[in-house]
C-alpha cells in the first residue's frame, strides 16, 4: 500500500516546536508521513504550544523551495532545470527468449543509443501556490532492429508528473497528471519470447491532505489509461479507477499507527472485455528503533472480482523446429467464459531502513501482494528485495540492486507459477564541472512452469549526462 506523496521540506521547515528529529525523519523514503503525525503529536505528549497546520507550513515551505530551487534558465516567472545525457546499452537477449530456443525466435541481442533530455520546471504562480513540471525524454536508436516495427522509439521517464498544489486553511489540494512511454518488456515478469512493446500510462487525478492536529487524513483519486503497441500487447489495453484512503495517528513520539485503504476498478478494453475490481483494507505501523534504524509493518486482507464477457482471447501457440524442438512463437486465439465472483486473498509488507553511517545507506523490503495480471486475471507476488547506496567519496557513488520474486497467476487460460531473479550494480562518477559518467550493469533471469519461458539475460550500460 502507497501513501500518497508527501513534500518533505515543507514538513521540516513548517514545524515550529523541537524540530531536529522531524528533520531527520523527513530525509527518510516513507518519513514524511511519521514526521506529519511528530508534528501534530507535539502538542499533546510533550506540551507545547499548538503548532501551526501542515498546509499552513508547507505552502510557506513552497514559497521558500521557489525562491531556493538549483535552476539554470529562467522565462520569465519560470524557472528551469536542464541536463542532456546520452546513453549505450547492450542487451544480449531482448526479446527474452529461452536458450533451447534457436533461430530467429531464440535469444536475440542488440546495442542500443538513446540521447535524453530531462527538465524540471517550477512557476509560482500565487504566494502559496506553485505549478512544477518534471520531464524526461528518450529517443532509441537500434543497431539490429530487434524491437517489432509498431514499437515505439521514444521514451518518456517513469516519474514525469505535471502537478499543481493549492493550500486552504489546513487542507492541502495536489492535482496532477503522471505519464510514462516505455518499452522494457522485462517490467513485466511474465513477458517471455516476445519481439517486444510500447507501454504509454497516464494518470490524472487528485490528493488531500487534511491536518487535524491529531490525526492526518490522506486521500486521492486517479483514472489511469494504460495504451500497448507491439506484438499482441493491444489485448491487454485497460482503463482504471484508483482510489486510497489512510488515517495517521501518533501513539508516541517514535511509533504511528494508522489505517489505509484502497480500490482498484479496471476494464481491460482488448479483445476480451474484461471487469476487475482489486479492494485492500489493513493496518499500519511505522517505529523508529534508533536514530538511524525505522521500521514499517504492514497487512490486511484484499478481494478481487472478475467479470468477463465471453469472446477470443490470446493463448500459447507452440511449434516444432527442425531439430524436433518445441518451442513458442506467439499468441493465438480462444473462446473466453464468464467468469466472475469473489476471491479473498490478503497482503503484508515488512520493511526495515537504515543509515549505517555518513556514506552507506540501505533497505530491505518483503511482502505479498495480489496485482492485476498481463495475460491473466490476477497475479500473486511474494518478494523480498534488498538496495542499497555507498557514497564513495564527493565524485563517485556506487548503488546495488538485488530481489527475488515469486509469481502465481489465476484465472488465466494457461496460468504461469515463475520466479525471477534480478541484480545490478552501478556507480556514477563526476569527471569534471557538470559533466558525469555512469556505468550499470543488470542480470535478469526466470525459471517457469510452462515449457520454453525460461531465460537469462545480461545488459550493460554506460551513459554520459550533462548538467547546464
Amino acid at each position: 500500500m502507497v501513501q500518497p506523496p508527501v513534500q518533505t521540506e515543507a514538513i521540516a521547515g513548517g514545524h515550529k516546536g523541537p524540530t531536529g528529529r522531524v528533520r531527520l525523519l523527513a530525509r527518510w523514503p516513507c518519513g514524511p508521513i511519521l514526521a506529519l503525525v511528530l508534528l501534530a503529536g507535539d502538542a499533546a505528549f510533550a506540551q507545547v504550544p499548538a503548532r501551526p497546520s501542515f498546509a499552513g507550513s508547507a505552502a510557506a515551505a513552497g514559497r521558500r523551495r521557489g525562491d531556493e530551487v538549483d535552476y539554470n534558465l529562467r522565462l520569465g516567472p519560470i524557472r528551469l532545470k536542464l541536463n542532456a545525457g546520452l546513453q549505450f546499452e547492450y542487451d544480449d537477449n531482448v526479446n527474452l527468449a529461452d536458450e533451447r530456443i534457436s533461430g530467429e525466435f531464440g535469444p536475440q541481442s542488440d546495442f542500443f543509443i538513446r540521447p535524453q533530455l530531462n527538465m524540471i520546471a517550477s512557476w509560482q504562480v500565487t504566494q502559496i501556490n506553485r505549478l512544477s513540471l518534471r520531464l524526461g525524454m528518450g529517443y532509441e536508436f537500434s543497431l539490429n532492429d530487434s524491437r517489432d516495427t509498431d514499437v515505439s522509439p521514444f521514451t518518456l521517464a517513469p516519474d514525469s508528473e505535471l502537478g499543481f498544489d493549492i493550500f486552504i486553511g489546513d487542507v492541502r489540494i495536489n492535482l496532477h497528471d503522471r505519464f510514462s512511454l516505455q518499452n522494457n518488456p522485462v517490467s513485466q515478469a511474465t513477458s517471455v519470447n516476445t519481439g517486444g512493446y510500447s507501454l504509454f500510462t497516464n494518470a490524472a487525478g487528485i490528493s488531500v491532505l487534511w491536518d487535524l492536529n491529531d490525526v492526518v487524513v490522506t486521500g486521492g483519486y486517479d483514472y489511469i489509461i494504460e495504451r500497448y503497441t507491439g506484438g499482441s500487447a493491444e489485448a491487454n489495453d485497460r482503463d482504471s479507477h484508483q482510489l486510497q484512503l489512510s488515517v495517521a495517528f501518533l501513539l508516541n513520539e517514535t511509533t504511528t499507527t494508522g489505517i489505509q485503504g484502497s480500490a482498484l476498478l479496471s476494464t481491460r478494453t482488448g479483445i476480451t472485455q474484461e471487469e476487475q475490481s482489486l479492494y485492500s483494507l489493513g493496518p499500519f505501523l511505522e517505529f523508529q528503533l534508533t536514530p538511524y534504524t525505522r521500521f514499517v509493518i504492514s497487512g490486511g486482507a484484499q478481494l478481487s472480482e472478475t467479470e468477463q464477457n465471453a469472446g477470443t482471447v490470446g493463448q500459447q501457440r507452440f511449434v516444432i523446429g527442425s531439430d524436433g524442438e518445441i518451442f513458442e512463437i506467439g499468441s493465438g486465439g480462444g473462446e473466453a467464459t464468464e467468469d466472475s465472483g469473489g476471491d479473498l486473498g490478503f497482503y503484508w509488507t515488512v520493511a526495515a531502513y537504515n543509515r549505517l553511517n555518513v556514506w552507506y545507506n540501505h533497505s530491505l523490503t518483503a511482502g505479498h501482494e495480489r496485482q492485476v495480471g498481463l495475460g491473466a486475471n490476477y497475479v500473486d507476488i511474494d518478494y523480498i528485495r534488498y538496495s542499497a547506496s555507498w557514497r564513495v567519496n564527493s565524485n563517485i557513488t556506487l548503488d546495488l540492486t538485488t530481489g527475488f520474486e515469486h509469481y502465481e497467476e489465476s484465472q488465466g487460460l494457461n496460468p504461469e507459477t515463475l520466479n525471477r531473479w534480478q541484480a545490478g550494480i552501478g556507480f556514477s562518477y563526476r569527471l569534471r564541472g557538470n559533466l558525469s559518467t555512469t556505468f550499470r550493469y543488470n542480470f535478469n533471469t526466470k525459471s517457469s512452469d510452462l515449457a520454453l519461458r525460461d531465460y537469462q539475460q545480461n545488459v550493460v550500460t554506460v551513459g554520459l549526462v550533462y548538467d547546464f
